[in-house]
């Protein structure tokens, strides 16, 4: 098999001694686009989406050391490589199906007498904002815009577009600071309203809620789960989440000076008698304070943040309590191992959706939001798929407290039969 045979082969056919394309059947369920041109026959696949990292990376691998021997030519790698350049717009699909649209980040190749391999990686198109400034322009102040608004200002120039799940609708002034990335300010703007940001891994920012669907198949252990990882750690769990910040209004907390009439006096002149009574009014347009306790943790550890933007009472307690369920979700790490990268249905395992989860040996049977999708196959593994579990309430805009509970009898529900309670 010549160089260009061994192209062809690696993007799904081969020529014919006639130069007309032959398609072979791919070894592999997942395929790399570059371009208008496929690769699948990877040795190595981890394409990884989670709920904590916006941008979708993945990383593959072509090795075959034994083909390598036979007929691999050196020539053949650096036409290999010429195929994939870093900076490449590229698409991965599972079964035909998409599930990331975005850039090569780093493309390599090794070779020796043994054997020649080839890697490429990179993420979705969303880790431009991970790196790069929000704006060129230095520091900047967006005046009484929505998230979405804000959002949509710092991706534009990116090519992305913002798709808002939630509708909120509040209108604030949306700081920008010297040297921040899009993705800091984006991540500060949404704390303040306690929104989840994600990525739809083809081109889109999220502002969406979390699970507001669900799938039918069931993971159960024992049962459909092949593997099992279970941690909990309360090293970054506290009891009380404080979060503190300024406004440079009172919001009407203040209230009214009152007018001068014939009953003012004069001000006292005890210089210490002025400044008691300017601080109680004065703080309350300067210094914010939001609460939120967590009555799991049994002792006494307290944390305080300072707000990234300028803060009202409700949007520090919502941030506190925000911070609260994040530190809860985090302190159980339970992750899935299920054969195959697809359910029943033939749809590859999803992000951001409620599955239920019968786990006997965690002593788990309730809900849980799978946070993170990792598909794989290599180092002797058959493909599979590891989910990452958390508690549905980990990303809630608000909390809503019985979604954390093992599932429970469903209560009957009323009809022309029931009576009134006795007291």
């Amino acid at each position: 098999m010549s160089a260009l045979d061994l192209v062809g082969a690696v993007a799904g056919s081969v020529l014919s001694g006639d130069g007309n394309s032959v398609p072979i059947r791919p070894t592999r369920a997942l395929t790399l686009l570059v371009g208008d041109q496929p690769f699948d026959e990877w040795s190595q696949v981890e394409v990884v989406r989670d709920l904590d990292d916006i941008a979708g990376s993945f990383r593959l691998a072509l090795r075959d050391a034994e083909r390598s021997r036979r007929t691999w030519i050196a020539a053949s790698a650096p036409i290999l490589r010429a195929a994939m350049k870093a900076g490449q717009p590229v698409a991965i699909l599972i079964n035909g199906r998409l599930v990331l649209r975005g850039y090569l980040d780093e493309v390599g190749s090794d070779i020796s007498d043994s054997e020649i391999a080839l890697e490429a990686s990179g993420r979705d198109r969303t880790g431009d904002l991970v790196d790069c400034a929000a704006t060129v322009d230095g520091p900047a102040e967006l005046r009484g815009v929505t998230l979405k608004q804000a959002i949509e200002r710092v991706v534009k120039p990116f090519g992305l577009q913002v798709r808002d799940d939630v509708g909120l609708t509040t209108t604030r002034d949306r700081s920008i600071d010297v040297g921040e990335t899009a993705m800091s300010a984006i991540e500060k703007w949404a704390r303040q309203e306690g929104a989840l940001i994600t990525s739809d891994g083809v081109g889109s920012v999220l502002i969406t809620r979390t699970g507001a669907t669900r799938v039918s198949d069931p993971l159960m252990l024992p049962g459909t789960v092949a593997g099992q990882s279970w941690r909990v750690s309360l090293r970054e769990r506290y009891s009380h989440y404080i979060v503190k910040g300024q406004a440079s209004r009172a919001g009407g907390a203040r209230g009214s000076a009152p007018g001068l009439d014939g009953t003012a006096e004069p001000l006292p002149t005890d210089p210490s008698a002025i400044i008691a009574a300017q601080t109680g009014r004065e703080r309350l347009g300067t210094a914010i304070r939001g609460d939120a306790v967590d009555e799991e943790v049994g002792r006494y550890r307290p944390i305080v943040m300072m707000a990234r933007t300028e803060a009202t009472a409700t949007g520090a307690t919502t941030q506190a309590q925000w911070a609260m369920r994040v530190a809860r979700a985090r302190s159980e790490s339970l992750e899935h191992t299920v054969s195959g990268w697809t359910m029943r249905d033939g749809q590859p395992w999803r992000l951001n959706v409620l599955a239920g989860v019968v786990d006997s040996y965690a002593g788990i049977a309730a809900d849980r939001l799978i946070a993170g999708v990792r598909y794989s196959y290599g180092d002797g593994q058959a493909e599979q798929t590891t989910l990452r579990l958390v508690s549905p309430d980990a990303y809630d805009l608000e909390p809503v407290a019985d979604r954390r509970t093992n599932r429970k009898a469903r209560a009957v529900a009323l009809d022309g039969t029931a009576e009134r309670l006795t007291t």
